[in-house]
């Protein structure tokens, strides 16, 4: 299984971090990879800019135990084209590098699966990947648009030897995790953003002067 975790990092904070050791004990793929983007398609432009925050990537893989950290590989092609990516994009270009057969796992928060069925190509995107989708406070399954009800209703699966056994298709929930932040509520409330930063990234920020402008 190859579990891919995308977003901005912007900053990479104990909420990132906690939903990759999630990752890491309930799914136990053979590689997880960290799929940075340039810039979301969904949100503004990034804060930090390219090369800090995928240093403080490598800062954060550096802080998991070594065993799951042999496991994480950052993946650039997002980064590299310079441009904002479509996730359907890179689950595209990725599924025909590990082949048909191989579990493709994308992970998500609770939150992000809201707004999934505003996601271009959202529906061919099921049919590449499983979705691994953990748990966000404020955030209810019931809340998800009828279109994804349905979804769930036909795909959900409750066990995780299922997304090993075939290549997509399937909507595993985890509802252990309770991570309430963001790398926005970071940037704008001086307050959480410095408990919310493992002690190497908040000087690696410090030292480089980065998101200054939203002290």
């Amino acid at each position: 299984m190859i579990a891919v975790f995308g977003g901005t990092f912007d900053p990479f904070h104990f909420g990132h971090l906690k939903l990759i050791r999630h990752c890491m004990k309930y799914l136990q793929p053979d590689e997880l990879r960290l799929l940075p983007c340039y810039q979301s398609v969904h949100k503004s432009a990034a804060h930090g800019p390219v090369e800090h925050r995928l240093a403080i990537l490598q800062l954060a893989i550096s802080e998991l135990p070594a065993h799951w950290a042999q496991k994480c590989v950052i993946d650039e092609r997002e980064i590299k084209s310079s441009q904002p990516i479509y996730t359907y994009e890179s689950m595209l270009s990725m599924r025909a590098e590990i082949g048909d057969d191989k579990s493709l796992v994308f992970v998500m928060g609770a939150d992000s699966l809201q707004g999934f069925h505003n996601w271009g190509n959202w529906r061919e995107i099921l049919d590449l990947v499983h979705l691994a989708v953990f748990a966000r406070p404020r955030y209810s399954l019931e809340q998800l648009s009828p279109f994804l009800q349905n979804q769930l209703l036909h795909r959900q699966t409750f066990s995780v030897s299922e997304l090993s056994q075939k290549p997509a298709g399937s909507i595993w929930v985890d509802d252990t995790l309770a991570a309430d932040v963001s790398s926005t509520e970071l940037r704008t409330q001086s307050g959480p953003r410095k408990e919310w930063l493992s002690d190497k990234i908040r000087a690696y920020i410090d030292a480089h002067h980065l998101y200054n402008d939203s002290k």
